[in-house]
């Protein structure tokens, strides 16, 4: 769980949302309590998961209002009777870019899925100077495009179409903050899908990858939240992107960037097959989304 930025700006938004919902009956300590709220600003609220038909609409309405109503409910589905933690993290981002996609230039392309097939999605142009890498040892293209507010989007994109998977293996040995120092400013043109991503992930896997296997099983040892044995049920997040041209009041200043052919002599990257992207927080060096976008 991340500790909650909630910043509304007319054109920037980070919410980072952080829930325990607790059994009534593990009587969790102050100390607990105070801690998780001051260290995470998490809301903690302590439910009844014994009664099927437990109203749970006030964690509605708070996860509702972090996430500009793009989370409505906490639960898909009532969780278990013998759940006592419940822990539930979503992220809401949205700013523009420093440098718009041509309004005008949108247009059906094809995309090709993981599977292999094709399909039209609306995809954005534009040409201008961006960070750029081609990294044939990994076999992959790296493009940074920068956001207003010191965040950037960064496109690993493998060579072929089924390159995905040995790309997110390279990445595991090699830190993404390394290879960005191996990038230049070019001038190139940009062929990317319109995105609006809504994942929904089960983090117990990617919990016990780091370590915290026995937070899920009953060999856990919560002594300092509770007196009774407790261990992790379900812990849950929750992802809303959405990438467009973001900018159609720059129309002015995309104009006189139209160039004739015969002056473009950068690459021409059209990104139709499966990729994955970092949202990076510049100033502070902290990698706010890792994704990948693997089918339309």
């Amino acid at each position: 769980m991340y500790a909650t930025n909630e910043n509304e700006l007319s054109d920037f938004t980070l919410n980072v949302a952080n829930l325990a919902a607790i059994a009534k009956l593990s009587a969790p300590y102050d100390s607990f309590l105070s801690s998780v709220k001051r260290d995470y600003s998490a809301h903690i609220e302590e439910v009844d998961f014994t009664d099927v038909n437990y109203n749970y609409s006030s964690l509605d309405s708070w996860i509702q209002k972090r996430t500009s109503n793009k989370v409505e409910k906490v639960f898909d589905q009532p969780p278990d009777s013998d759940t006592r933690i419940f822990l539930f993290n979503a992220i809401h981002f949205k700013d523009k870019w420093l440098i718009p996609f041509d309004d005008g230039a949108t247009m059906l392309r094809a995309f090709y899925n993981e599977n292999g097939a094709k399909k039209e999605v609306p995809t954005i142009f534009v040409r201008d100077v961006f960070n750029y890498a081609d990294l044939p040892s990994m076999q992959i293209q790296i493009i940074e495009l920068p956001y207003l507010n010191n965040v950037s989007f960064g496109i690993i994109y493998p060579y072929s179409r089924d390159g995905l998977s040995n790309v997110l293996q390279s990445l595991r040995a090699n830190k993404f903050a390394s290879i960005t120092k191996k990038m230049k400013k070019i001038e190139l043109e940009l062929y990317m899908p319109k995105m609006k991503l809504d994942s929904s992930l089960d983090l117990k896997y990617e919990l016990c990858e780091l370590g915290m296997c026995d937070a899920f099983t009953r060999t856990a040892d919560f002594s300092r939240i509770s007196n009774e044995s407790l261990f992790v049920s379900e812990a849950k997040h929750r992802c809303f992107l959405t990438i467009d041209e973001s900018g159609s009041e720059a129309t002015a200043v995309t104009a006189f960037k139209l160039y004739p052919r015969s002056m473009f002599f950068g690459p021409t990257i059209h990104i139709d097959h499966p990729f994955a992207f970092i949202i990076r927080d510049l100033v502070n060096g902290v990698h706010l989304f890792f994704g990948v976008v693997k089918n339309f």
